[in-house]
């Protein structure tokens, strides 16, 4: 028969029990992320006269997978002669759960001069967020268009097509070791007694 003082048996069951209720607690979403947003956008200078580089503020609704009927909220910055970018982007989901993807990066692929039309493709990592998105992780591609001047001037649209997976959080992955890791002490101090 196995003899444990009392305080860590109950401590290994705690672990185990608490680690088990984190990973079921958080339920995590996970899966294709697809679907496109109409957007508006503002643009400032940020080194004039020459303007090389310029902030795009973007705010978008549209409808993608996971997210239902969402809005999204995206900061860029554009080197305007290279046509490369930065961007951070924080969709909201239909419940209000958001999904953060902070370190999106982009370029243009087309600029027309008659009309105004740049396009652009990109990639955003998805770094975590709330609620059903705390743990999230993965990527999606982005592709679009948006209207630098011309009568539909600060006006675009965008699609995303990727991934969303969880990630682990380090408190969940902690208690779990922890109840695994009294499980073995366990089990080495049962087959010390049995000898």
């Amino acid at each position: 028969m196995l003899h444990m003082p009392r305080i860590f048996t109950s401590l290994i069951f705690c672990a185990l029990f608490f680690g088990c209720a984190v990973l079921v607690a958080a339920d995590p979403v996970t899966g294709p992320i697809i679907g496109s947003f109409n957007t508006t956008f503002t643009q400032d200078c940020l080194n004039p006269p020459a303007c090389t580089t310029i902030r795009v503020v973007v705010n978008g609704t549209g409808n993608a997978t996971l997210l239902g009927n969402s809005t999204v909220f995206i900061d860029q910055v554009i080197d305007q002669i290279t046509g490369m970018g930065t961007s951070s982007a924080i969709y909201t989901a239909f419940n209000g759960d958001q999904l953060f993807a902070p370190n999106g990066n982009f370029i243009t692929t087309g600029f027309d001069m008659m009309t105004g039309l740049i396009s652009f493709t990109g990639m955003y990592p998805f770094e975590g967020g709330t609620g059903m998105f705390a743990q999230a992780g993965g990527a999606a591609a982005f592709t679009g268009t948006a209207f630098a001047f011309g009568p539909q001037a600060g006006t675009g649209q965008f699609s995303i097509n990727g991934t969303v997976t969880a990630v682990p959080e380090p408190a969940t992955m902690m208690l779990l070791t922890t109840g695994l890791a009294g499980i073995g002490a366990a089990l080495r101090r049962r087959r010390g007694i049995k000898r």
